[in-house]
């Protein structure tokens, strides 16, 4: 691990835990100090089931991470929607340029290519979010609460 123990260290603290996106740095610092590792998208969805941040944050901060080209495994719908949000609408912007880029043959399809993708993302837009001991209202979905 070299000069960068700080953080695993760190999280060696009764109580912490190590928040990383670096697989490599987390199964070092599990066999060599012993210590649990989080990435972050274990970590917003955490937040999310905690009652911390709205589905919406959450959402967004996904549609953000396939932006800053992290390798996500999977994603719904409705975080394409939150990509366009971001990008006020643009697929020429961040992060919905990348999203597009994301989907490869979808955006390799020809030149209907960008409505071809937002066909596909209005399609999810209005599609409830199960939320427990919540009812789904739209201004929610919008992140108005």
């Amino acid at each position: 691990m070299g000069g960068s123990r700080g953080p695993a260290v760190a999280a060696l603290a009764p109580g912490s835990i190590l928040w990383t996106d670096d697989l490599v740095f987390a199964e070092v610092a599990k066999s060599e100090l012993g210590v649990e590792g989080v990435w972050t998208l274990a970590l917003v969805e955490h937040l999310v089931n905690r009652g911390l941040i709205d589905r919406a944050v959450a959402e967004e901060a996904y549609a953000k991470l396939v932006g800053f080209n992290y390798q996500i495994t999977h994603f719904r719908g409705s975080v394409i929607v939150a990509a366009l949000r971001v990008s006020n609408g643009s697929v020429a912007a961040f992060p919905m340029r990348r999203m597009i880029q994301a989907f490869g043959p979808l955006a390799a399809a020809g030149a209907h290519r960008n409505t071809a993708f937002l066909m596909l993302a209005e399609s999810t837009r209005f599609r409830p979010t199960p939320r427990p001991k919540r009812s789904w209202r739209k201004r929610e979905f919008l992140g108005r609460n």
